[in-house]
């Protein structure tokens, strides 16, 4: 996430890109918002850095995955909307990823935090007077999901810094419409950030036939477990 910013260039990416895949990795994770930390300037540089490297191996034998911004950010979007997770933005983010990796399928598209008020990365505690009106339903964001695994751009669904409350919903939703399921959430998990998964987070993903699996990331918890 920190590639094509000011941490590093093009040239980092494709080697360490090439070590992780020389050394059984192969499975590689993006987002439309990176590099870290997030400018305007930066948004989707991660992407181009990876394309190069990309072009050169097998595409079947490797995983890709990405995020779509869930509400607030107010420059990813060509029309300047704040970004919200309906078809439209679902849709354009998603061929904007396409484009810029230079492949013509996403294994898996996750919602990179929620489209309604959630307290997010390590922010106080939850307060109901937060909520906001005019949130986007779970149907409609799940509909957004399904127009682009219709249209064969994106294989699997997931979501990121979600709650048990989302991942229930999101389950719920897909049961009574038919739609995709998500086969994955996003959460920090390390040594010292274990409470957020390991309670009820670990309970709703093995409830809902245990095949909602966790991708931990952040696992050096920023660092400060290497060192």
């Amino acid at each position: 996430m920190t590639w094509g910013g000011k941490q590093n260039d093009a040239k980092d990416a494709a080697d360490q890109l090439s070590f992780a895949f020389d050394h059984g990795v192969n499975w590689f994770d993006t987002a439309e918002i990176y590099a870290i930390p997030p400018s305007k300037e930066t948004s989707g540089n991660t992407d181009r850095c990876i394309a190069p490297w990309l072009a050169t191996r097998d595409r079947t034998k490797l995983i890709i995955a990405t995020k779509v911004a869930g509400f607030g950010n107010d420059y990813l979007r060509k029309g300047g909307e704040v970004t919200r997770i309906t078809k439209a933005q679902v849709k354009e983010s998603v061929e904007g990823s396409l484009a810029r990796l230079g492949t013509d399928a996403i294994d898996l598209l996750q919602i990179h935090w929620p489209d309604r008020y959630v307290s997010l990365f390590g922010g106080a505690a939850y307060h109901p007077e937060n909520v906001r009106e005019g949130d986007v339903p779970f149907e409609e964001q799940l509909e957004a999901l399904a127009a682009v695994v219709r249209e064969g751009k994106v294989r699997h669904v997931g979501v990121s810094n979600e709650t048990s409350w989302g991942v229930t919903r999101f389950l719920l939703e897909a049961e009574k419409s038919g739609g995709p399921r998500i086969v994955s959430i996003q959460n920090s998990y390390s040594l010292l950030v274990r409470g957020a998964y390991e309670t009820d987070l670990a309970e709703t993903c093995a409830a809902h036939n245990g095949d909602v699996g966790l991708l931990a990331y952040s696992p050096l918890a920023g660092g400060v477990l290497s060192g």
